[in-house]
């Protein structure tokens, strides 16, 4: 885009679309999206030189505003949906993580499973555990934590955790 006055607020000479694949992290979404402005660079380079670039004026009220990540948003808000929470889970990963504590451990998760399931447990609260992963309710279901990490350690399968872990 060309610069004016306003932050990101110039004109627009070309941009591409991309649909966010369902498992896709942010930081997978992030060496993609690279990729992808690298060869749009070339190409609205390209068409500069020749004399050929389109300038669209951006419409404003389309704007949105993106916060910094901190880590204060890293914990999970177990009364949101399975969907929300596992755009949470892979919008937070590289950093800065999401997170939720069990027995008493602060531990980091990097992958969630919505299942189809229903209970009547409160938000937050563990409805199994096993070779599956970590099944935890949530405002509209159940989600399952496939992939976990405990402080100081390495990350693992929720079920290779659970095999070392009480809960």
């Amino acid at each position: 885009m060309y610069l004016s006055e306003g932050m990101d607020a110039g004109d627009i000479l070309y941009t591409r679309t991309t649909r966010i694949g369902e498992d896709e992290t942010a930081g997978e979404l992030t060496r993609r999206l690279g990729e992808t402005g690298a060869e749009l660079l070339s190409y609205t380079v390209d068409m500069i030189g020749r004399g050929e670039a389109v300038r669209m004026p951006q419409n404003h009220n389309e704007a949105t505003f993106a916060p910094l990540l901190r880590k204060e948003i890293s914990p999970i808000d177990w009364s949101k949906s399975a969907f929300e929470i596992k755009c949470k889970v892979r919008g937070l990963i590289p950093w800065p993580v999401a997170t939720m504590e069990l027995g008493g451990k602060v531990l980091k998760v990097f992958s969630v499973d919505i299942t189809a399931d229903q209970t009547s447990i409160t938000p937050g609260g563990v409805i199994s555990y096993g070779s599956s992963g970590l099944e935890i309710a949530c405002a509209d279901g159940t989600v399952i934590i496939k992939e976990l990490q405990a402080p100081g350690g390495r990350r693992m399968s929720a079920a290779d955790y659970l095999r070392g872990n009480t809960i």
